[in-house]
């Protein structure tokens, strides 16, 4: 593989790793928004059965 050819695949594979980095972090974030969401309303319900 040519020197050129080379740094060229590894600045590719460098920014793909980096981009599912990014799309992995901003996945869980939204897990746990979700989560966190469900776990009020969950609360929510059980405050609103004991009244």
């Amino acid at each position: 593989m040519e020197r050129k050819e080379l740094s060229k695949t590894l600045f590719t594979k460098a920014f793909e790793t980096q981009h599912n980095a990014f799309l992995w972090v901003a996945l869980t974030q939204r897990l746990a928004s979700i989560g966190a969401r469900e776990t009020q309303n969950v609360a929510a319900c059980c405050r609103n059965v004991r009244s």
